[in-house]
C-alpha cells in the first residue's frame, strides 16, 4: 500500500488536473504515483489509471519518451502479473516497445520490462513445452539485459536493478529443459548477478 502522504499528493494533483486539464505538471507527478503504485500493489485499476495517465500525457506531449513507455507497459502489465492468462493480449504493445528499443537502446527503464516480459513468455512457453521458443525468449531475454546493462551508465540504482533480471534469467535458465544450449547464456546472467 502506498503510504498515506503519497495518497493524499496524487488526490492534490488530480483535483490539479480536473481543474485544469491541460496541465502536464499535475498529469506528470500522478503518472509518478501510478508508476509506484502499479508496482506496489498490483491490480487491474492501478494499470488502467497509469494507461489513462500515459494516454492523456502523450496527448499533451507526444515526446514524452516515459509516457510513451508506460502507453504500452500498462497494457502488458496485468499479464505480466498474472491478471491475464496469455501473452497474446500483449503481442502489438511487446512488438511496439521493441520497435522503440531499437531506436533508442539507451531507456534502461523500458528494456527492463522487455526483459521482464521476455522472461514471462519463457515461462509460458516453457508450461507449453514449447523448448524451441523458450530458449529464444531467454536469449533475447539475455540481450536485451545486455544492452540495459550497457546503457546504464553504471547507475548504481540501474545496476542493482540490472543484477536482478540477471539473476531472473539465471533462474529462468536453471529450470529450462534446454539448459545445455542456454549455457552461454547462464553464465553470462551469473555472472552479473551481485
Amino acid at each position: 500500500d502506498q503510504p498515506e502522504y503519497a495518497v493524499q499528493a496524487a488526490n492534490c494533483w488530480q483535483m490539479a488536473a480536473n481543474l485544469q486539464p491541460g496541465n502536464l505538471d499535475a498529469l506528470r507527478r500522478l503518472f509518478g504515483y501510478y508508476v509506484v503504485a502499479s508496482q506496489q500493489s498490483p491490480s487491474l485499476s492501478q494499470f488502467s489509471q497509469l494507461h489513462e495517465m500515459a494516454e492523456q500525457i502523450v496527448t499533451l506531449d507526444p515526446e514524452d519518451v516515459r509516457a510513451q513507455n508506460y502507453r504500452r507497459i500498462a497494457v502488458m502489465e496485468p499479464w505480466i502479473y498474472g491478471f491475464s492468462p496469455s501473452s497474446k493480449s500483449i503481442e502489438s504493445n511487446l512488438t511496439d516497445l521493441l520497435a522503440m528499443a531499437k531506436k533508442d537502446p539507451s531507456d534502461v527503464e523500458r528494456l527492463r520490462w522487455l526483459v521482464v516480459a521476455r522472461l514471462g513468455q519463457a515461462t509460458e512457453a516453457r508450461k507449453n513445452q514449447n523448448n524451441v521458443a523458450e530458449a529464444q525468449f531467454i536469449t533475447d531475454a539475455g540481450e536485451l539485459c545486455a544492452k540495459a546493462r550497457d546503457a546504464s551508465g553504471r547507475n548504481a540504482a540501474s545496476c542493482y536493478v540490472i543484477s536482478q533480471l540477471y539473476s531472473s534469467i539465471a533462474d529462468s535458465c536453471a529450470l529450462s529443459q534446454n539448459s545445455q544450449s542456454l549455457e552461454a547464456v547462464y553464465r553470462t546472467a551469473a555472472s552479473q548477478t551481485i
